[in-house]
């Protein structure tokens, strides 16, 4: 806390509240102690805080609270129909309500008239221009949610008439409960759609006010990215402009005509600096718009299997045509999407193009389509199913937990250590259970975990998104998750990145006793336990857990944040000392495990040989191992995780060292294979930089995994690579590849004019002898382009 003078003084007298501002604030404190109607909070929440907010034009602040209140006074006159509460005390608290809503509706009215507002008359919502719109866009996002403002005349274009009659939107006055993904989320910018809007969205296409909204997000988030990139904060710049562009390619797929011309610039512009200003693997996970010659169907294959399903798509098994591969693909319906929707998907991409961790599922590519308007997200696929599957399967509660406590210690060793790594890079999951553990392959006694579905995480620190310069860098204020594992500050709507190890805390009660710690019959009796019942260690459930086992359970369920483990201070926790000779030996660290050090460590000779090759081949090898099967993994995982001691999801210079144990190389040679490693230049080595250095002579480049490389550089699909294909490819890591003359040199070598296509490529790769440096002989990589068939590429022929 900063220092500040201690005086005898008085605190300062709050400020003095209007009379609407009071009864606002009376309204609330109603809602917060019986719910009255499903979502009266909600709008009684964003009336005040447009109210209270002194930013903006009064008149408009106004007009909009005035129609947050009528929604809320809607449902309050639908419940009086069906039968006004449980009970006549409930009944008589109904009727008040809505008295004190009709008498701040018309107080709204009164401020918004007196600013000149309500009597805007109707207007074509194409011409938009004429209407005020502040922030994100809040306006145009409040007038979606209910219902284009019909009443204030405004109305709605001849396409909403298309509309079934048998939609729910003729029911709009039916009070219905909304979902917490979608609704009772306010995050400053866009006040969440409803159901209703939802349910019309997937039928039809964006209304113009949708449209115009998303557009005017999309010129505010180019604007920000620019400002950003000015302070060379690239980071945050490259995040913005790839926003924009997701923004600007819902509006292509879903707004019903062709962007204007400035637009369809503006979306190809923000494609162009995001790929500029992010670092080479983000850059490798390529976004296909569906004008792209390389589509989904091109690309892959589906095999019919499905995985899972969500609310807003579902998890279809894929194979990857140019090396018969086996993926995930999770293909989500965009007509579905609301304004959350959007961001959570921008959310999940930007996520998982950022972290490289080995226990993290890996994002491969991104198609967005307009046969029926779908985004597919092709990721790795693991298959051992979910954890929760095997922990339900197994446990026996009061006989038997899931798994052995040495077991739960090294599967909550690998959890603590992805939060452990996702923290340090300012990403917070906020949906941590079992189901999005997943098992890379079908034993769970032997298998490792892999985290995924990040659709709810999101970005804190300096690389959050803030257009309004007004919200927190590090806190939160959405109430989402799944109700057994939400923590209990998240129901109070202001928590942090802490609210992840609470749901570890959760994850670990079930490891140990095979049951939750909170029972309720529904997600409202879960959150009541949550929020108010200690957490009870009944001994009959925990009879075969240590009692520093059962202290790391409490000290991850702390309901004081401030008292809560780190994710840092859990993996110092005495409990995994208990098994440090077990996780040790399974990691391969103790005396005896290390091979024999007479002979020169693989690993050793892998980084001279990665370090030798000139810019254009090192990129060539970090394309390809980006695009390695999870298949292709299983041992370079394996070997990542030896190496990395302390679990923090990369490896220092220390660690390297230790690692190659008594190899002898010089201390100098060592810290340049290292930095010749280190691409993105943060004094460490990335589970992906490890795999690309130990690429070379671990994993054969037969002509099929150098295809895809080559598809990944062309990523606009042009059918040859240039330098700007390379360099952008590159992104911000671009110098630490030295100077671009070696790239130029290496493409004058290969093609003619500066652009080499496919069989020069393979040519100068092979004249390199990529290929020929693996497990596998030259004499045996056979030419595709001579009929002859390339071999699968090879599995590791030897451990470190």
């Amino acid at each position: 806390m900063p220092d500040v003078a201690m005086t005898d003084r008085p605190p300062p007298a709050p400020p003095s509240e209007s009379p609407l501002q009071e009864r606002l604030r009376i309204l609330r404190e109603s809602t917060g102690s019986a719910t009255l109607t499903p979502n009266a909070e909600t709008y009684v929440k964003r009336a005040a805080e447009l109210v209270h907010n002194e930013e903006g034009p009064v008149g408009q602040r106004h007009t909009i609270a005035g129609c947050a209140l009528r929604c809320a006074l809607q449902e309050c006159e639908a419940a009086m129909r069906t039968g006004g509460g449980a009970s006549a005390k409930d009944s008589i608290r109904l009727l008040r309500f809505a008295e004190e809503l009709r008498q701040a509706i018309r107080e709204c009215d009164e401020a918004a008239s007196y600013a000149g507002v309500v009597d805007t008359p109707t207007v074509d919502m194409d011409e938009a221009d004429d209407r005020p719109v502040r922030g994100c866009g809040a306006f145009w996002d409040f007038s979606e949610f209910c219902g284009g403002l019909d009443c204030l005349g405004y109305g709605r274009e001849s396409e909403s008439s298309s509309i079934d009659s048998a939609s729910p939107i003729t029911n709009k006055h039916e009070p219905q409960r909304m979902g917490s993904e979608e609704t009772l989320q306010l995050d400053g910018h866009f006040l969440a759609r409803g159901a209703e809007h939802c349910k019309l969205a997937a039928e039809a296409s964006l209304t113009p006010g949708a449209r115009q909204l998303l557009e005017n997000t999309a010129t505010e988030l180019l604007a920000a990215a620019e400002e950003a990139a000015s302070r060379r904060d690239r980071g945050a710049a490259a995040r913005q402009f790839q926003r924009a562009a997701l923004h600007l390619e819902i509006v292509r797929l879903l707004g019903g005509k062709p962007l204007a011309p400035a637009l369809e610039a503006s979306r190809r512009y923000a494609r162009w600096r995001a790929r500029r200003l992010s670092h080479l693997l983000e850059n490798c996970v390529l976004e296909h718009s569906p004008e792209d010659p390389r589509t989904f169907d091109a690309a892959y294959s589906l095999t019919g299997e499905i995985l899972g399903r969500g609310g807003y798509g579902v998890v279809l098994g894929c194979t990857r045509r140019a090396d018969q591969e086996a993926f995930a693909c999770k293909r989500l319906d965009l007509k579905r999407l609301s304004a959350k929707g959007l961001a959570r998907l921008h959310e999940e991409i930007a996520a998982l193009k950022a972290l490289d961790h080995p226990h993290i599922v890996r994002l491969r590519e991104v198609f967005y389509s307009d046969t029926g308007r779908t985004c597919l997200l092709v990721t790795d696929l693991c298959s051992g199913g979910e954890l929760f599957k095997a922990v339900d399967k197994r446990a026996r509660p009061g006989v038997r937990p899931p798994f052995t406590e040495s077991r739960s210690a090294e599967l909550l060793r690998q959890m603590l250590g992805v939060v452990r790594y996702m923290h340090s890079c300012g990403v917070c999951h906020r949906d941590l259970k079992l189901e999005n553990w997943l098992f890379d392959s079908p034993d769970p006694d032997t298998a490792t975990l892999r985290l995924v579905d990040f659709g709810l995480a999101r970005v804190f620190g300096p690389l959050r998104p803030d257009l309004s310069k007004t919200r927190s860098k590090t806190n939160f204020d959405e109430r989402v998750g799944s109700a057994y594992y939400c923590a209990p500050e998240v129901l109070e709507g202001i928590y942090d990145r802490r609210c992840d190890l609470w749901s570890l805390g959760v994850i670990a009660y079930m490891l140990f006793s095979g049951t939750p710690p909170f029972w309720g019959r529904s997600d409202k009796e879960i959150l009541k336990r949550v929020r108010s019942t200690e957490v009870k260690f009944l001994p009959e459930l925990f009879r075969s857990t240590s009692s520093e086992g059962l202290s790391l359970v409490r000290g991850l369920l702390q309901r004081d944040v401030e008292l809560r483990l780190t994710a840092d201070q859990a993996l110092e926790h005495p409990f995994f000392s208990l098994y440090a000779t077990l996780v040790r030996s399974v990691s391969g660290l103790v005396e005896g495990i290390l091979p024999d050090q007479e002979e020169e460590p693989p690993l050793l000779d892998a980084l001279r040989s990665f370090a030798a090759l000139n810019a254009f081949s090192k990129l060539v090898v970090e394309v390809a191992a980006a695009h390695l099967a999870p298949a292709r993994l299983v041992q370079l995982r394996q070997d990542f995780t030896k190496a990395d001691l302390d679990g923090d999801g990369v490896l220092s210079l220390a660690e390297l060292r230790s690692f190659l144990g008594d190899a002898k190389v010089d201390e100098r040679e060592l810290e340049a294979l290292f930095a010749a490693a280190d691409v993105d230049a943060t004094q460490t080595l990335s589970f992906h930089e490890f795999v690309a250095a130990a690429l070379v002579r671990r994993v054969e480049l037969d002509d099929k995994m150098l295809h895809v490389a080559f598809e990944a550089i062309d990523s606009e699909g042009l059918g040859y690579i240039t330098r700007e294909a390379v360099v952008a490819t590159m992104g911000r890591d671009a110098k630490r590849y030295g100077s671009t003359a070696e790239v130029d040199a290496a493409l004058a070598h290969a093609g003619v004019g500066g652009r080499v296509d496919y069989n020069e490529f393979l040519d100068y790769i092979h004249e390199q002898r990529l290929s020929g440096i693996g497990s596998v002989s030259s004499e045996e990589t056979k030419d595709e382009r001579t009929g002859s068939t390339s071999p699968e590429i090879p599995s590791v022929i030897y451990k470190f």
